[in-house]
């Protein structure tokens, strides 16, 4: 697959060609007809943050000719953070055949057939590469 960014502006390419193959035969970016299903992943990470504070505090004062206080304290402070990802599993799409495949040619893992036809579709904005 080539891509080529062509009538480039200073913010960006005016036109963007994708082509495929030896011949050089165009393909059409947005249409799903050009993908393949390979794999798809799903990871949960569990998360666990403990934060502990203990404060305690004496005060005590002495009356005498020079007023004198003491005072002791006592401040602990503990942070536990776990961060896991021990749910991660990969599927991988084997189509009818039986067989993964990265390519289109002679397989039947084409992404079109996988999306229902009342699907909502990408809108591109006008402005920007076509």
């Amino acid at each position: 697959m080539t891509v080529a960014f062509d009538d480039i502006f200073y913010l960006w390419p005016n036109r963007i060609t994708v082509t495929n193959g030896a011949p050089s035969a165009p393909l059409d970016p947005s249409s799903l007809d050009n993908y393949a299903v390979q794999t798809a992943g799903n990871g949960q990470p569990e998360n666990n943050d403990q934060q502990r504070t203990l404060f305690a505090n004496v005060r005590r004062g002495f009356l005498s000719r020079v007023p004198v206080t003491l005072k002791a304290g006592l401040d602990r402070r503990e942070g536990v953070r776990d961060l896991r990802a021990d749910n991660n599993t990969t599927y991988t799409f084997v189509g009818k055949d039986g067989r993964p495949s990265t390519t289109l040619v002679g397989s039947d893992d084409s992404t079109s057939t996988k999306i229902s036809s009342s699907a909502p579709r990408a809108i591109f904005p006008s402005a920007g590469p076509t």
